[in-house]
């Protein structure tokens, strides 16, 4: 019998943690699709095409976990803008000079830029990436929500 030498027996995963394994390049979702190809769908439109792949596929683990977290985080992302953008108006003829000139906006913009395309390459590659706070929000409502 041949023997995995690169096999790890010391690690448990936890209870209710993704797998490490990744999504089959193959792999089929209830709508057809492959679903590499539809975990980063779920990115390209920020949370509009995260909410239509929640919406639509019923089956699929990994497309569900990444429109969800993609709902969650471009949603929180866009409140925080339009919160951020309604100070800097607010205060664009005052004494604080870090919300009247936009660095604020600028610095969310392209913080939100990076994270939007590691994303997508995360998910194009077929891996699970859990941002810190919500992907284990995202894990919770992809497992428990089911239509």
């Amino acid at each position: 019998m041949k023997r995995n030498v690169n096999q790890q027996y010391w690690y448990r995963q936890p209870y209710g943690a993704p797998p490490f394994v990744e999504v089959g390049p193959y792999e089929l979702t209830s709508l057809g699709i492959r679903a590499r190809t539809a975990g980063w769908l779920c990115y390209l439109f920020g949370w509009i095409s995260g909410l239509i792949f929640f919406l639509l596929e019923r089956g699929n683990r990994f497309v569900r976990f990444h429109a969800t977290q993609s709902i969650l985080f471009f949603g929180a992302m866009s409140i925080l803008e339009v919160i951020v953008r309604s100070f800097e108006v607010l205060f664009s003829y005052s004494y604080i000079p870090i919300f009247g000139v936009g660095y604020t906006s600028g610095a969310l913009l392209l913080a939100t830029l990076v994270f939007w395309i590691g994303l997508m390459v995360s998910a194009s590659k077929g891996r699970y990436y859990m941002l810190p706070v919500i992907g284990g929000f995202a894990e919770k409502i992809a497992n428990q929500v089911s239509l």
